[in-house]
């Protein structure tokens, strides 16, 4: 009795990738249809883009970080730095040196304009001055020690329509 070689690969009706009796392998073909090309070119795709966007992320969030102060770990290195002297002691906050406020009524690009519009408010009794500010020249009235004041008089320039924009700043 002769004895037969089965394998597996006879059990399927097409016989690609069979084995036959006398031993030799014939080739097996892999073939991709279209429609399972364009398939797998789009969850290529998917799958780049969700590896870039991840890895975006997470550059994006070391970036963010901001780095602490650099923490000595040895003892010895801060003993060695000396620590600074100071002679006279720190300044207290005083009256005089405390915020003063201002009012900026309006900004204007010529210094002539600031000028001529300052005259007018000083013919009103009010004090004020012209502040350069890049290429434009800031036109503000009254120096305040405290907010309150000056929005007293805040809501006075801004009932007129010429300075409806104007507001208080610190000087």
């Amino acid at each position: 009795m002769e004895k037969i070689n089965h394998t597996q690969l006879e059990l399927f009706s097409q016989g690609e990738g069979k084995v036959s009796v006398s031993g030799q392998k014939k080739r097996f073909q892999f073939t991709i249809r279209g429609y399972e090309r364009v398939i797998l070119i789009a969850l290529g795709f998917t799958v780049t883009g969700i590896i870039g966007f991840c890895a975006g992320v997470e550059k994006g969030k070391s970036l963010a970080k901001i780095p602490a102060a650099p923490v000595m770990q040895d003892t010895a290195a801060r003993e060695a730095v000396p620590k600074p002297q100071s002679t006279q002691p720190a300044p207290r906050k005083t009256e005089a040196t405390s915020e003063q406020y201002t009012i900026q009524l309006v900004s204007y690009q010529s210094k002539v304009s600031a000028l001529k519009e300052l005259d007018t408010l000083k013919k009103k009794g009010f004090s004020g001055k012209v502040i350069p500010k890049g290429k434009y020249t800031i036109l503000c009235v009254g120096n305040f020690s405290d907010k309150e004041t000056a929005l007293a008089l805040l809501s006075e320039f801004q009932r007129q329509t010429r300075y409806k924009g104007c507001f208080v700043r610190r000087l």
